[in-house]
């Protein structure tokens, strides 16, 4: 995935959330922190997170904001992402 979130991997990206269903992402050699990181910049990027939310807002609102609270809309995983608060948070464990 590039730093940019384009191309064939955020399309399959989107895929997978629009699907609903759960999937995982395998990295070898340590890698799946730089991944997360490359995946945080996606949710960093406002078209690209409203995107996201649209076509399956419930793949976000099974999360919790730091404080406890479910997140209830696209500008929270937004600010999360912003806040690098996303590379550490239960919504990257897809990423393995």
């Amino acid at each position: 995935m590039q730093t940019s979130a384009g191309g064939d991997t955020y399309k399959q990206f989107k895929a997978y959330i629009e699907s609903g269903h759960e999937f995982r992402y395998y990295f070898n050699n340590g890698l799946s922190d730089a991944m997360k990181t490359k995946f945080q910049n996606v949710f960093k990027n406002q078209t690209k997170m409203q995107e996201l939310w649209n076509i399956n807002s419930d793949f976000f609102k099974q999360f919790k904001l730091p404080n406890g609270q479910n997140i209830s809309s696209w500008q929270q995983v937004k600010q999360l992402a912003d806040n690098n608060l996303l590379i550490n948070h239960e919504m990257l464990n897809f990423i393995k």
